[in-house]
C-alpha cells in the first residue's frame, strides 16, 4: 500500500514534469506547450523529498529520498528506505502514459488560490488504460500546473495541488495531494512486507493525504 501510494503520487510528479502529454492538445491550446518549452530547457536537476502521510488505520513513517533528473530522459527517484522507480530511463509504460494520444476538451477558466487557471480535460484514447481521466488546471499567466485531478477506472480519484517558489524554473516546491484509494485483491499479499498496518481490506477504500516538498540543487538548463 505504502509503495503503491507513493509511486503513484510521484510518477504524476514526473507526468507533470515531463508535460508530455499537452504535445496532444492541438493548436486550441497552444499557449501550454510553451511551459513544455520552458521546462525542457532545464538539462538537469537534483532534489531531496520528504513525504508525510496521513491514511487512516495505516502506519506510514516520514519517508526521505531523492529525486535525479539528467536531459534528455534520465530520471530516477529512490528513497531511503526502497526504490520506488528504476535508476534509467523512464519505463515502457511511462513512457506510453507521457506519450498516449488524448481527447481534450475546453473546460474554461476557473480561480485556484487566486490563479486564473485554464482546465484542460484529457480522456485517452487506449481503453486499456487504468486512468479514465485527467483534468488539469494551469495558470495562464505563469503557464504553472496548479492542480491535477486523476479518475481512475476503480473508482479511485487522486487531487493534486501544487506550490512553487522563486528560482526552480516551474518545478513545484511542494505537492499535496488526496486520494480515495481502492486497494485491488492481487495487491494484498504483495504489498503485506512493505507496508506497515494491522489489517489490510482488499477491495477496500482508503482515504487520506500525502505531503511532499522538494529541495533542488543543480538546475542547470541548456
Amino acid at each position: 500500500m505504502k509503495r503503491n501510494l507513493l509511486c503513484t503520487a510521484l510518477f504524476i510528479t514526473s507526468l507533470i514534469f515531463s508535460f508530455q502529454a499537452f504535445s496532444q492538445a492541438g493548436d486550441a491550446f497552444s499557449y501550454v506547450e510553451n511551459y513544455n518549452h520552458r521546462l525542457d530547457s532545464i538539462k538537469n536537476y537534483q532534489a531531496v523529498f520528504t513525504v508525510n502521510s496521513e491514511i487512516p488505520l495505516l502506519k506510514i513513517p516520514v519517508t526521505r529520498g531523492k529525486m535525479f533528473f539528467k536531459w534528455p530522459a534520465h530520471y530516477s527517484i529512490s528513497t531511503y528506505q526502497f526504490t520506488v522507480l528504476p535508476k534509467q530511463k523512464l519505463t515502457p509504460v511511462t513512457r506510453f502514459l507521457l506519450r498516449a494520444n488524448f481527447k481534450t476538451i475546453d473546460r474554461g477558466v476557473e480561480m485556484v488560490n487566486h490563479h486564473q487557471c485554464k482546465v484542460v480535460e484529457l480522456h485517452p484514447y487506449d481503453t486499456t488504460t487504468l486512468v479514465s481521466q485527467y483534468t488539469i488546471w494551469v495558470d495562464v499567466e505563469t503557464y504553472m500546473v496548479r492542480r491535477v485531478f486523476v479518475s481512475e477506472k476503480d473508482g479511485s480519484e487522486f487531487v493534486y495541488h501544487y506550490s512553487y517558489q522563486s528560482g526552480t524554473d516551474l518545478l513545484p516546491s511542494r505537492l499535496f495531494y488526496t486520494f480515495n484509494y481502492t486497494l485491488p485483491h492481487e495487491q494484498n499479499i504483495l504489498l503485506n512486507p512493505v507496508a506497515l498496518y494491522d489489517d489490510v481490506e482488499s477491495s477496500r477504500v482508503y482515504e487520506g493525504k500525502i505531503t511532499i516538498d522538494f529541495t533542488y540543487s543543480n538546475i542547470r538548463k541548456k
